[in-house]
């Protein structure tokens, strides 16, 4: 399967700021279509607009393999963050060093995630998709990007999967009303395992219901298990 040849290029504008994406529209959007947001790791970042769909594609790949495409449709967008943003600053979907897990407090958002809500925003809005068929997904650094997204913007998606990232454990209450799945490897040595257990905990602590699923001896590609997981698709677009 060429996911090349399913997802078109295009690029969005947020005030100068240009950030590649990728984009899959169904034949025909009527009023039940799903809108689904994936954010890829670190190591996808650049202006290609390929790496994040070739590399790591579990997510998508099995989206279409498994013919949700036909059963659930749905507007899929795949932004690609910059090596790089405009000030020098590292690229990221959260400026934290993941090495060190979760953290306190908000973060500024960075550029690219407040271009990829206004992208979301313009499908969304385009298309009058309703709020209940909202997903984000997210893988590592993608997954912190997940965290900080149903945090940022309280209820905005319905549905949530961040694999092996992590959050702010003060904001985390905020992420009241989205359905969340999260899954760590034990063994990452990237993102270690404290960073979404710590969310876990948070989130138990403000009283919110959160599914997850811990590998054991799994290192950081825990998003290769997660995407495997025979109910996730199912538990996703809850049917």
């Amino acid at each position: 399967m060429d996911i090349k040849t399913i997802m078109n290029k295009s690029i969005f504008n947020k005030d100068g700021f240009e950030i590649p994406y990728r984009v899959y529209l169904p034949e025909k959007i009527t009023e039940d279509c799903h809108f689904i947001l994936y954010l890829h790791g670190a190591g996808e970042r650049g202006s290609d607009n390929t790496k994040h769909i070739e590399n790591n594609k579990q997510f998508i790949e099995r989206y279409f393999s498994e013919k949700y495409d036909e059963k659930k449709p749905s507007v899929i967008i795949a932004p690609q963050c910059p090596e790089h943003y405009p000030d020098g600053r590292e690229g990221k979907w959260v400026d934290k060093d993941w090495g060190t897990g979760s953290y306190t407090g908000i973060k500024e958002e960075t550029l690219g995630i407040n271009a990829v809500i206004s992208l979301c925003n313009y499908y969304i809005n385009k298309y009058s998709i309703k709020k209940e068929n909202l997903i984000v997904t997210g893988i590592s650094m993608g997954g912190f990007g997940t965290w900080d997204i149903i945090t940022r913007y309280p209820g905005m998606f319905k549905t949530a999967v961040p694999v092996c990232g992590g959050g702010s454990i003060t904001e985390a209450y905020k992420a009241e009303g989205t359905r969340i799945w999260t899954f760590h490897g034990d063994a990452d040595d990237t993102v270690p395992v404290s960073a979404t257990r710590d969310m876990v905990n948070a989130l138990k602590n403000a009283g919110i219901d959160i599914r997850y699923t811990e590998y054991k001896g799994v290192n950081h590609g825990s998003w290769d298990p997660a995407y495997k997981e025979p109910e996730l698709f199912q538990w996703i677009f809850d049917f």
